[in-house]
């Protein structure tokens, strides 16, 4: 069993949505003894957004991406490593990824972000 639950998802029933992201105080209050927690914010053919709380010391290795990613740390600080090469990133830090890249994600102390990944579609 996945470390990371869903909470809640919204499939896009209209044009837009907006979010307030204010669910990362609900989401620490959750995550008890839990490594992580995350909570899909909109998960809609060829769109996933995550809103992710993790303790410090995990590591994330995604060595498959589903697809082309953003990784925007709104608190903590985490590391991303590409192909060797490693960048640390702290609050407001936004990261894009190829879809075609493995990358690894460090959390380097407890930390929140937004994970936001394009799926390739076969069409």
């Amino acid at each position: 069993m996945s470390d990371t639950t869903f909470l809640d998802e919204h499939t896009l029933q209209a044009e837009r949505q907006f979010f307030h992201l204010d669910d990362i105080k609900a989401l620490w209050d959750d995550v008890g003894d839990r490594r992580r927690r995350g909570m899909a914010l909109v998960k809609e053919s060829g769109l996933n957004v995550v809103l992710t709380v993790a303790h410090g010391g995990q590591v994330l290795d995604e060595q498959q991406p589903r697809g082309a990613a953003t990784i925007h740390v709104l608190q903590g600080n985490v590391r991303v490593q590409v192909d060797g090469e490693e960048t640390e990133c702290g609050p407001g830090d936004l990261v894009a990824l190829d879809a075609h890249v493995a990358r690894t994600v460090e959390i380097l102390e407890d930390s929140a972000f937004l994970t936001t990944v394009s799926l390739a579609t076969n069409s």
